[in-house]
């Protein structure tokens, strides 16, 4: 029940920092919003940006899914999915195409990664933190 209580404040954290990427978007601010998407992204992965931009998809799955249970390890996923589509946002924003199109492929296969390893979980995991993300925009 801890560990739960954990990743939903965790989440609810995650919401907040998509939140304020959406309003410093919107303020003509992508520079700054990229900025708190890494900061969301670290504190997701508990490890520096500069460590985990060394991983590919498969090492940032499993950093993300590592000792979870099934529900949590989805939920922690598809959130930070949300934070690869957040800052594919704010690199179109800029111009910078390939790089916005790298991130949102990146967060297209977070999802299918989540959905290959917990089939009966991912569907419900997904619209837990869709509805936490649609609070963002």
């Amino acid at each position: 029940m801890q560990r739960q209580d954990y990743v939903l404040r965790l989440i609810e954290q995650l919401g907040a920092f998509l939140r304020q990427a959406w309003v410093l978007r919107k303020g003509g601010k992508p520079d700054e919003a990229i900025i708190a998407v890494v900061r969301a992204q670290e504190t997701l992965m508990g490890v520096s940006a500069s460590e985990f931009s060394q991983w590919d998809l498969a090492q940032q799955f499993d950093r993300l899914t590592q000792a979870e249970e099934p529900r949590t390890a989805c939920e922690k996923v598809f959130a930070y999915a949300a934070l690869m589509d957040a800052v594919a946002d704010a690199y179109r924003d800029k111009d910078l195409g390939p790089l916005a199109d790298g991130a949102a492929m990146f967060g297209e296969g977070m999802r299918a990664l989540a959905f290959e390893s917990y089939p009966s979980e991912a569907g419900t995991a997904q619209a837990k933190v869709g509805s936490a993300r649609l609070g963002a925009e």
